[in-house]
C-alpha cells in the first residue's frame, strides 16, 4: 500500500490480512503440517506485542511506533477501550477459521499474545461470531493488562464467548 504525500516522497506500507504496519498490527499464523490439509490437527495464531517507542523525527508517526503507543495501548490504558488492532484481528482469525473449517476440519487454533498483543487478541477472540469458539483450543495471554473491564464494555455475545472459554478452562494468562 502506498501513501501519497503532498510533500516529500511516498510512503510504502505493508498491509494485507495479518500485517498492517500503518496500523502497528502484526500476526503470525502456523500449523502443525507444512500446509493448511485434512491431515492439520492444531494451528496457531499469534499476535505480537507494542514496539519500543522512538521519537526519531525523521520516522514519522508509524516509524516510531506511536501507533502502538497512542493509537492501542494509551487508549485501553485511558478508558479500557476497545483498541483499533484487535478489530484487524477479528477479521484475521475469522478468516484462518473459516479455512480451517474447509481444509481442515478437525483442526483447532490456539491464540496468544505478549503485552499489547493480549489486549488485542482476547479482545479479537471476544467478538469472534459465537461459531468460531467452537474451533479454539487454547488463549494463553503472556504479560499483558487484565483486560476483564475492556470486556465487560463489549456486547452480551462478546462476554459469553470468554465465560464460555473460561468455564472450559481454555484461557490461560501468564504474569512474571
Amino acid at each position: 500500500m502506498t501513501e501519497k504525500k503532498f510533500f516529500g516522497e511516498d510512503k510504502e506500507y505493508q498491509k494485507g490480512l495479518l500485517t498492517d504496519e500503518k496500523a502497528g498490527y502484526n500476526s503470525y499464523y502456523v500449523t502443525d503440517t507444512p500446509t493448511l490439509n485434512t491431515d492439520t490437527k492444531h494451528t496457531y495464531f499469534t499476535t505480537r506485542g507494542s514496539d519500543g517507542a522512538s521519537t526519531d523525527v525523521k520516522k514519522g508517526w508509524a516509524g516510531n511506533n506511536l501507533n502502538d503507543w497512542v493509537n492501542n495501548n494509551a487508549s485501553f490504558a485511558v478508558g479500557e477501550a476497545y483498541i483499533p488492532q484487535a478489530k484487524l484481528v477479528i477479521e484475521a482469525m475469522h478468516q484462518k477459521i473459516a479455512e480451517m473449517r474447509t481444509k481442515a476440519p478437525n483442526a483447532t487454533m490456539s491464540m496468544t499474545g505478549h503485552s499489547l498483543g493480549t489486549m488485542v487478541t482476547i479482545q479479537a477472540v471476544a467478538n469472534l461470531p459465537a461459531g468460531d469458539i467452537e474451533k479454539i483450543d487454547k488463549v494463553i495471554l503472556f504479560q499483558g493488562p487484565d483486560a476483564r473491564e475492556s470486556i465487560n464494555k463489549m456486547s452480551r455475545q462478546a462476554q459469553a464467548n470468554i465465560q464460555r472459554l473460561e468455564e472450559q478452562g481454555k484461557i490461560g494468562i501468564m504474569s512474571t
